[in-house]
């Protein structure tokens, strides 16, 4: 492949495995009993806009005409 393909294909993997990291993290500190403050209240309300914004995009694409994508099913583990 092209090393461009290449470099996004594992940009998207690394990506990935950083942010299920980051989830678990949330959730061993939640089951101790503590408040995760892994980012301020300010940064997770622009990380759910660009979220949303990015699932919106998404679903509008069609890549076939009788297909529509659901981009609120492509946010990830449970963001449905």
């Amino acid at each position: 492949m092209d090393d461009a393909v290449n470099m996004g294909g594992i940009g998207v993997v690394i990506g990935h495995e950083l942010t299920q990291r980051i989830r678990r993290s949330e959730t061993q500190v939640r089951s101790a009993g503590q408040s995760p403050r892994l980012v301020t209240s300010r940064t997770a309300k622009s990380l759910r806009s660009a979220r949303a914004a990015l699932a919106d995009e998404y679903g509008s694409f069609v890549p076939f005409d009788d297909l529509k994508l659901n981009g609120r099913l492509t946010l990830g583990k449970h963001r449905r």
